[in-house]
């Protein structure tokens, strides 16, 4: 009797021993609780077992199976396909540089340009840890066309010479890296046409076809990824620089004369609404500065658009609009 009291004042503080039980009764009562605190903590240490057994990595041999799968539907253009596959490599590891550069390619042939660019550079990263000479070849030429197909050719030019610089070094001169060097150029807008980096790699391409043209030995040069005579080539070249170059000067003199129909702008506002009171003379003049500026701005896009509709007109070297290659499994 003793014990079923004690047992009934262990209950006091719980909500069910409250109503009015007997003896016998919560005494069960407790049993099943001690019951359910059992099951519970069985149940608990089973758990970790069974979670670690529900994200166990596949092994080697069944990954490398797997890309090889994706990299069997890439090589016959069912790209779609083998970018499902890839989606299961990259979620085993995300830092696999194969499965990002099988699924970047997809995309890219997919015409998916800023997820395959995202993927490419990720699987450029890191491969080069090396150095840019370290990269494959086929990784460079996917990298550069994600840059181009995303707007970023300029990052497809530092690319490209990455590798044709380390190559160069052995004497090594690849005709497809050019190329796929020209395609970056020919991409670059106006406002990047004028950066050093443009300039430095536009005379590194020019330097490069010299040296594909002596290792030629046949009568013929590049313009731009076809060969043709040499002093047809020549020809070309010299026409389409010197069209070039007077747009380049052209549009030079149209930003200036932009600037400065900008600054007599605000020198006509001051006096048109200013705090500052002005002399007549001071407001003959900013006025005429501005009316200057305006037919001297007017004068400058007129020229520029001369200069383009003539280079319009002038033949132009052939690239493609994007880098395209025979892709295959990587070894």
């Amino acid at each position: 009797m003793r014990t079923i009291c004690v047992l009934l004042l262990m209950l006091g503080c719980c909500q069910l021993a409250l109503a009015q039980l007997t003896p016998e009764e919560a005494y069960q009562k407790l049993q099943e609780r001690e019951k359910e605190r059992a099951a519970a903590g069985a149940a608990a240490a089973t758990q970790p077992v069974a979670a670690s057994e529900a994200v166990a990595r596949p092994s080697g041999l069944a990954v490398g199976k797997l890309l090889h799968q994706g990299w069997e539907a890439l090589s016959e253009k069912r790209y779609a396909e083998a970018s499902t596959v890839f989606d299961k490599a990259v979620a085993i590891d995300a830092s696999d540089a194969n499965a990002l550069q099988g699924r970047g390619i997809c995309k890219y042939e997919l015409k998916q340009a800023k997820p395959a660019d995202k993927d490419l550079q990720h699987a450029y990263e890191l491969s080069a840890t090396g150095g840019p000479g370290k990269v494959s070849r086929q990784l460079v030429i996917a990298a550069a066309g994600g840059s181009v197909a995303s707007g970023n050719p300029m990052r497809a030019v530092k690319v490209l010479r990455g590798l044709m610089e380390s190559m160069e070094q052995d004497s090594r001169f690849d005709e497809e890296l050019q190329n796929d060097l020209g395609i970056a150029l020919s991409h670059a807008n106006p406002q990047t046409k004028k950066l050093p980096l443009f300039e430095e790699s536009l005379k590194y391409y020019m330097e490069y076809d010299k040296k594909l043209n002596a290792q030629r030995k046949d009568g013929s040069a590049r313009w731009g990824t076809h060969w043709i005579p040499t002093s047809e080539a020549r020809e070309k070249w010299k026409t389409y620089e010197g069209a070039s170059d007077r747009v380049a000067q052209a549009a030079t003199i149209a930003d200036h004369v932009t600037l400065a129909r900008v600054h007599a702008y605000d020198n006509y506002l001051e006096i048109k609404g200013g705090l500052r009171l002005h002399s007549d003379a001071e407001i003959y003049q900013f006025t005429n500065e501005y009316k200057r500026a305006l037919l001297d701005e007017a004068a400058a896009n007129k020229q520029l658009n001369k200069m383009l509709e003539k280079l319009a007109k002038v033949d132009k070297p052939p690239f493609p609009d994007s880098i395209e290659h025979d892709w295959s499994e990587p070894r």
